[in-house]
């Protein structure tokens, strides 16, 4: 029966590759092309011309060819400004500052410093740009005033000393002005912010240097942000009390972030900060305690030692409190042969 069926069934469809190809390429001309050549001289649309949909592919090609060019120029033109800006600053740095000759460690937390505040403004500017979506009251750029701006400044005061705040301060305040086109607002608040900064932590004896150092901060800012309202046009209620807000919130966390950051700087990067000190002049510490009871003349002697060598140190305005913790330790030695140093 099988065989009987192919003697009667026929096929109905059949391959025919001539007229395959030929549908093929005629769906291949069909298929408009994204890519457009376009000659030196070649004029693209006349004015007063109705712009077909060819001359306007042409058209966006050329603009998108031309924005990569744009995109191009601009990385250089950023690249060459800011080392301009970074070379400059540094070599008046060293000028002015004769001590100020930082090592590979030092450029690597200024560096960390200055490109951990980047990211701190970066993130708090698409922070903004989201809430301002929901929130008609809140500017894009509102949120950058509650951003820690003086936390790197605060760091590197009490790890490295004032001339690297000042390097890391004008650094920052340009850059950020060049890069993210901010108004004076943004930079007056880095520059005043680091500095009232760094006087406040000057003297680190204490965790609660810091969050004095924000308060300071926080009032620098609010009064930095009621002259911009005043200078400014007028704004809703809202808003001015949102951008005051912001400004507190700012300077306070600018110590908060200072006082985390310190430990860390002093683990990796081995600084002994005042705070460090404090600890080192502990009691507790079992160097100190073995000395005390090996050699108590000994231990006696370095006490009044420190506290000579911290006055001393003070009346020149250098760091008594290093003065006092290295007479602590000048005489550890002893603690192994008490005996020797009769």
């Amino acid at each position: 029966m099988r065989r009987l069926g192919h003697l009667f069934i026929k096929h109905n469809v059949v391959f025919d590759i001539e007229q395959t190809e030929k549908k093929i390429r005629d769906a291949r001309a069909a298929v408009e092309s994204d890519f457009e050549q376009v000659q030196r001289g070649e004029i693209i649309v006349r004015s007063g011309e109705v712009v077909t949909a060819q001359q306007q592919r042409k058209l966006e090609q050329m603009r998108e060819l031309g924005k990569s060019r744009a995109d191009t120029r601009t990385v250089i033109g950023y690249l060459i400004i800011s080392s301009l800006i970074i070379i400059t600053i540094y070599l008046f740095t060293a000028s002015v500052w004769s001590k100020f000759r930082p090592t590979v460690r030092d450029l690597v937390l200024m560096s960390s410093c200055l490109i951990g505040s980047f990211l701190l403004v970066k993130l708090h500017l698409v922070l903004g740009k989201a809430f301002s979506l929901s929130y008609a009251e809140l500017d894009t750029t509102m949120l950058v005033l509650a951003a820690p701006l003086a936390a790197g400044g605060i760091l590197l005061q009490v790890t490295l000393g004032s001339a690297s705040v000042f390097y890391f301060t004008v650094v920052f305040a340009l850059l950020i002005d060049i890069f993210f086109a901010s108004s004076w607002l943004f930079m007056l608040m880095i520059i005043m912010g680091n500095i009232v900064g760094a006087v406040s932590v000057k003297r680190a004896s204490r965790r609660s240097v810091f969050l004095l150092a924000g308060g300071r901060m926080a009032l620098v800012n609010l009064i930095i942000v009621i002259c911009f309202i005043l200078l400014n046009p007028p704004a809703s209620g809202e808003t001015n009390a949102l951008r005051m807000l912001c400004a507190l919130i700012g300077g306070v966390m600018s110590g908060v972030f200072a006082a985390g950051l310190t430990p860390i700087a002093e683990f990796v990067g081995g600084y002994i900060t005042d705070i460090k000190l404090l600890e080192l002049a502990s009691l507790d510490r079992p160097v100190l305690r073995d000395l005390a009871m090996a050699a108590p003349g000994t231990w006696n002697h370095s006490v009044v030692m420190g506290q000579m060598a911290e006055s001393a140190a003070e009346s020149i305005d250098a760091n008594g409190l290093l003065a006092r913790v290295g007479a602590y330790y000048h005489d550890i030695g002893k603690t192994r042969k008490p005996s020797y140093f009769t």
